[in-house]
């Protein structure tokens, strides 16, 4: 996958410099080309090279995307990816994560509850997406329903991160 990655980036620069002494094909090449520009040059190439059907390519290209912080582009990425049985519980989670990284935390709920529900993952897994659908719910407000997570969390394994003060903490905060 790096490889295809390396081999879509030396595809973008031949496609912007025709010969060995790198003259422009455009002559916007030659000039200074903002970093928008630059990469709608690069997405209608990766669009052009990479298979419809080519869900890993997808999916990492959204991680690229989600590490740069271009977290649309990252979700589009995803999306597509989503379409693979293989990828979907994986697919669902960058999705939520990118939502919760722009704050969307009922989203990103939403994209955990689907990685929950999707067949795959093992218990230590599902154990740790609850915990992060908590999380998301608390800071949604949801404190209720975070609880609820909090507990099960707690009652699959009482040593998973810090879920015993995060149960205190909300249960005397919903006392309160």
């Amino acid at each position: 996958a790096d490889e295809d990655l390396s081999a879509l980036a030396a595809a973008l620069e031949s496609e912007l410099f025709v010969d060995r002494e790198e003259t422009p094909i455009v002559p916007e090449a030659a000039t200074e080309q903002t970093l928008e520009e630059v990469f709608d040059a690069f997405r209608k190439h990766v669009e052009k090279e990479v298979e419809d059907g080519d869900f890993r390519t997808h999916y990492e290209l959204g991680i690229a995307y989600m590490e740069m912080g271009l977290l649309d582009e990252a979700v589009d990425e995803f999306l597509v990816a989503s379409e693979s049985s293989e990828l979907l519980r994986e697919s669902c989670i960058m999705i939520a994560m990118c939502h919760r990284q722009r704050g969307a935390m009922h989203d990103a709920a939403a994209w955990y509850r689907k990685a929950l529900d999707s067949p795959g993952g093992d218990r230590d897994a599902a154990t740790g997406l609850r915990y992060d659908l908590a999380e998301v719910l608390e800071q949604a407000g949801e404190s209720e329903a975070a609880l609820d997570l909090y507990r099960d969390v707690r009652q699959i394994d009482p040593t998973f991160r810090d879920v015993q003060s995060r149960v205190v903490a909300l249960e005397d905060r919903l006392r309160a």
